[in-house]
């Protein structure tokens, strides 16, 4: 099993199943893991919950406190390896750290037309696990 993380929008109108959201982005690592849960828990100091929907600004907080941590001590996150090693400290922090790189916008303000996040301030969108 593994998520299927999502950036989306909220809109007025809900679809067929009654959800508001609409995803205007699937991130490079969209579908880690799920043997990443406890790990990513621990260092993101974020106890989500699969298929919910949470604010940007909020999820990114806590990705990069996670990421922070994991980058700071890995050692202290190998006990959250699974023995089959799907779910690395390596791997963790490789996701993390594209999620942060697909969610900051350019040093240079320079906007970037391929770039479907660039049209939504971070405050408008959403995370989904």
């Amino acid at each position: 099993m593994s998520y299927d993380i999502r950036f989306c929008v909220e809109t007025v109108c809900a679809n067929t199943e009654g959800d508001r959201h609409v995803v205007v982005h699937t991130p490079t690592f969209d579908s880690p893991t799920y043997n990443y849960r406890k790990m990513f828990v621990a260092a993101m100091d974020w106890d989500y919950r699969q298929g919910e929907y949470y604010p940007m600004a909020a999820a990114l907080e806590h990705i990069k406190l996670g990421l922070s941590r994991i980058e700071a001590n890995p050692e202290e996150y190998r006990r959250y390896e699974p023995d089959n090693k799907w779910g690395t400290v390596e791997g963790a922090i490789k996701c993390m750290r594209s999620w942060v790189e697909e969610l900051t916008p350019p040093d240079d303000g320079v906007f970037d037309w391929d770039n479907v996040l660039c049209f939504w301030p971070i405050e408008a969108l959403w995370w989904r696990w």
